[in-house]
């Protein structure tokens, strides 16, 4: 059986402790359009992608030292 990585099942606190990263900072992911989580209820949920995306998100932020501009990743 094959897992669809696409269907929105992971709430923001367990992509917060997945990926390392404060809820307060996905949000803010959210409002600068790097990911659109999809709400059910009124609750923000993510797919596997888009946690996987946060990590890689967080890594470059943390460890290459990048910033993010009106949506886009920069080099400082």
């Amino acid at each position: 059986m094959k897992i669809n990585n696409n269907i929105p099942i992971y709430a923001i606190s367990v992509v917060s402790k997945v990926s390392s990263t404060p809820v307060r900072m996905i949000r803010e992911y959210e409002k600068k359009g790097l990911i659109r989580p999809k709400k059910v209820n009124r609750r923000r949920l993510f797919t596997m992608n888009e946690v996987g995306f946060i990590k890689d998100l967080r890594y470059y932020l943390t460890e290459k030292m990048m910033t993010v501009t009106n949506g886009q990743l920069n080099l400082d």
